[in-house]
């Protein structure tokens, strides 16, 4: 009886070694890797892509451990395989000069950004004339830590107004930099999570008057 032909099928295929001859997927049971197919290692996302749009595949996977399953590559044919490295060969100049010109890009946006987002911090401070200094050294601080890129952070949120953003981020860094509330969270060790509501409001007031006491006069 012959073997039922898979290479026209788009599997996830596991095993319990890189080198196996015989895989499984929950659609088809055991399968073997069709005649004229290689196996290409992850990491080239280029060349996975590339193989991936050229027709069938299967995404090779290992157990790691009763409930995971790590991706390894993928299989497909070795043609598809051969010409998504040839074009990757080619193309590699032109591809890192689009990289290399679209970071710099970025690296402009997020310059600009931060720019525009110490000024708004430094406009709500609002402090007078002989705390010049320190509104631009908590502008400065602010932004840079709350716009970090893949922080997560308020600075990069997309939900709240520039203004929102660097009224909250000037608090915190106050909060942080210029209250008590880190020593007071230290000082209590692990009770701290027990009593946090009352160090964060004491916290908070701190801030205000923080804020008061630095701001112009009216």
């Amino acid at each position: 009886m012959n073997e039922p032909d898979h290479s026209e099928c788009i599997l996830t295929v596991f095993a319990g070694t890189p080198e196996a001859t015989t895989w499984w997927s929950p659609e088809c049971g055991e399968v073997e890797v069709p005649g004229g197919w290689g196996f290409l290692p992850s990491g080239d996302h280029f060349v996975t892509r590339d193989v991936k749009s050229r027709g069938t595949y299967w995404i090779a996977k290992i157990k790691s451990g009763r409930y995971y399953a790590k991706p390894i590559g993928i299989w497909a044919p070795s043609q598809n395989i051969a010409t998504a490295q040839e074009l990757s060969r080619k193309t590699k100049e032109q591809r890192e000069a689009r990289q290399a010109a679209s970071k710099l890009r970025r690296e402009k946006q997020e310059s600009e950004y931060e720019a525009r987002f110490a000024k708004e911090i430094y406009t709500y401070l609002d402090f007078g004339p002989e705390h010049e200094k320190l509104a631009h050294d908590i502008a400065e601080g602010a932004s840079k830590f709350a716009a970090e890129v893949g922080s997560g952070r308020v600075g990069r949120t997309t939900k709240l107004s520039l203004e929102e953003k660097a009224i909250r981020a000037a608090k915190a860094y106050i909060r942080h930099h210029h209250t008590e509330y880190e020593h007071e969270l230290d000082d209590m060790g692990p009770m701290a999570r027990d009593f946090y509501p009352a160090i964060r409001a004491e916290a908070d007031q701190a801030v205000e008057r923080f804020l008061s006491r630095h701001r112009k006069r009216r």
